[in-house]
């Protein structure tokens, strides 16, 4: 296992702890590593993480604007798109943009079950459709 590849992990770490600061920081060195080594995926991986970190850390026009850049690039990581889907999804519900939300979140079921993931994602993303239409009536 390469060092960049845990310090990306390091970062989703402290994310999920709440020290987004700490998080930021790390997955920061965890993508410059990852262009270092030339690995293009790792890079795709730690800019999701970071996306995700700007929302947790309420920078939601920094998070869409790496959940627009991942969705543009992310014909190249197919298997990792429904991940993208779902964080933006859960993003915009933040911001307010239900709509726009559901039709993320959609996407990302849709691929989850097109990918037969895991039982866990589908239902990540079933209690993320379902909680968005019950409070919002959408």
């Amino acid at each position: 296992i390469k060092n960049y590849k845990i310090l990306g992990e390091l970062g989703d770490f402290y994310r999920m702890l709440g020290d987004q600061g700490k998080a930021l920081s790390i997955l920061e060195k965890a993508t410059t590593e990852c262009v270092r080594h030339q690995d293009l995926r790792g890079m795709f991986v730690n800019r999701l993480r970071t996306a995700i970190a700007y929302q947790y850390n309420d920078q939601h026009v920094l998070a869409n604007y790496i959940f627009e850049q991942l969705l543009r690039d992310s014909s190249v990581y197919v298997e990792l798109l429904n991940f993208v889907h779902h964080h933006y999804g859960k993003c915009l519900v933040e911001q307010g943009r239900f709509d726009v939300a559901m039709k993320h979140l959609i996407i990302a079921r849709e691929l989850r079950v097109q990918m037969a993931s895991s039982e866990t994602l589908l239902k990540s993303s079933n209690e993320a459709i379902d909680t968005l239409a019950s409070d919002f009536r959408l």
